[in-house]
């Protein structure tokens, strides 16, 4: 299976929601280490925590932590990118086959979905 099929796979059977910042000691979630430490629960508006993401000190290493945890949160809107991505692709292959102007709408809308996932 290649990674186009596995991320298509994966969303249909995953839990379902937004991915989010939860609060993961509501749900009795914590962590137990020998010192202090930081960290910041992600899940869904449905389900609550999925997962937690953690750095071994609380202190000086919150940077490092809230990227994680943004990298974490960005991940299914970059498969749903990189999907429109490859439904770009397809629509050009399509287009090399003479699929003519159905083949240019296939194009535009996925690369209009791609610029909308994309935007700044």
């Amino acid at each position: 299976m290649n990674m186009i099929e596995s991320i298509k796979q994966d969303r249909k059977i995953c839990t379902t929601g937004k991915i989010q910042i939860v609060d993961m000691y509501e749900e009795g979630w914590s962590i137990d280490t020998e010192g202090e430490n930081s960290a910041v629960g992600i899940g869904t508006d449905l389900a609550g925590p999925i997962a937690i993401y953690a750095v071994p000190e609380a202190f000086g290493m919150d940077d490092e932590l809230d990227a994680n945890v943004r990298r974490a949160l960005r991940g299914p809107e970059m498969e749903e990118a990189l999907l429109a991505a490859n439904d770009m692709a397809n629509a050009v292959d399509f287009m090399n086959e003479g699929g003519g102007e159905q083949a240019v709408h296939a194009l535009m809308t996925s690369l209009n979905k791609f610029r909308e996932l994309t935007k700044t």
